[in-house]
């Protein structure tokens, strides 16, 4: 059985408990985060209720520990739980060789036990892919485009702040998401040093934003692919020399900023009801000035931008050429385009 998506594996988690849950599981995905929290949550499941202790959880290192670790472990019985998940990280680590040892294993798996692989990424034309997909559960994750898992996490931020008895003032939620370059780890740490500084306040505003540091860098940003796409290129100077001033990394800028571009190239090439769909928070007067703009710019220029945000984090990767003047260099460039 396979998943393409959290939704209908939360759903199959639902039906098949408390007792009709599968001995293997497979969980697939590039977001380490989102890993994470998808075993936290399938072990919950399963132990239904039992603690998440040594007694009841196991996790071992695909990278580290052998198969053959591995199968020691699944064949060892603890008298102080009746179930017990073994956890395999970097499944994908498998030689070619080992698929024969699990596949001898869901022949005939120890009862007491769910085993949990988790991976950042699987061949899916693999044996060991075909034989745990025949044999259990793989949940397989596509890798979200940067406008959609922008989307996803600003969603995301909302329903948490919500959760908390929060709202939100417009635009907060993408600010902070773009603050932490679609990290949600760091998303979920900003957003609670936000709910500890609220206190009784009840909405999230910009100025909350600028006072205790959250989402500061990320609204800079935004003035900086304004001052780019207007080809304002002194004041693009101006607020990206700000920005390493005030201790931004170039790579994390650079990110930023292919970001800001991706988008402007969605809004220059589709129809405003097909870049709204993509992106879901763009909407209203937002997403009519950023439209404005990518045609203002042209589409040509955008492609050519990426290109040269992607060289310019080349040369800040490999060359012992100065921040700043990689950036300067790259914001001259992209206001003549």
């Amino acid at each position: 059985m396979k998943f393409g998506n959290r939704k209908a594996f939360d759903k199959h988690l639902k039906e098949a408990g408390p007792h009709h849950f599968a001995s293997v599981y497979l969980l697939i995905s590039a977001d380490y985060f989102e890993r994470k929290q998808l075993v936290t949550k399938l072990c919950g499941a399963v132990l239904n209720g039992s603690p998440l202790d040594e007694h009841h959880l196991k996790k071992l290192d695909g990278a580290v520990h052998s198969v053959h670790e591995l199968m020691r472990e699944l064949g060892s019985f603890n008298f102080f739980a009746k179930k017990r998940v073994v956890i395999y990280e970097n499944a994908g680590e498998l030689k070619k060789e080992d698929a024969g040892v699990l596949k001898s294993y869901y022949e005939h798996p120890n009862p007491s036990v769910f085993l949990v692989l988790s991976s950042s990424s699987v061949n899916r034309g693999s044996s060991f892919y075909k034989q745990t997909e025949k044999a259990g559960v793989i949940l397989d994750i596509e890798p979200e485009k940067p406008w959609e898992k922008e989307a996803a996490l600003s969603d995301y931020a909302a329903a948490w702040f919500k959760k908390n008895g929060k709202k939100t003032a417009s635009g907060v939620n993408q600010a902070l998401v773009k603050s932490v370059n679609n990290d949600q780890a760091q998303l979920l740490q900003e957003m609670e040093k936000i709910l500890c500084y609220l206190g009784e306040n009840e909405e999230v505003s910009f100025e909350d934003l600028r006072v205790i540091g959250s989402g500061q860098t990320s609204y800079t940003v935004w003035q900086l692919g304004d001052a780019v796409f207007s080809r304002k290129g002194k004041e693009a100077l101006e607020i990206s020399n700000q920005l390493l001033g005030d201790g931004e990394s170039l790579i994390g800028l650079l990110r930023a900023l292919r970001m800001q571009f991706q988008t402007r190239l969605l809004g220059a090439t589709a129809q405003p009801e097909e870049v709204q769909s993509r992106v879901p928070y763009l909407r209203g007067p937002l997403l009519h000035k950023q439209i404005q703009q990518a045609l203002q710019y042209g589409a040509e220029s955008c492609r050519e931008g990426v290109l040269l945000i992607d060289e310019a984090e080349r040369l800040a990767k490999n060359s012992g050429i100065a921040d700043r003047c990689i950036l300067e260099t790259l914001m001259i460039k992209l206001a003549v385009l």
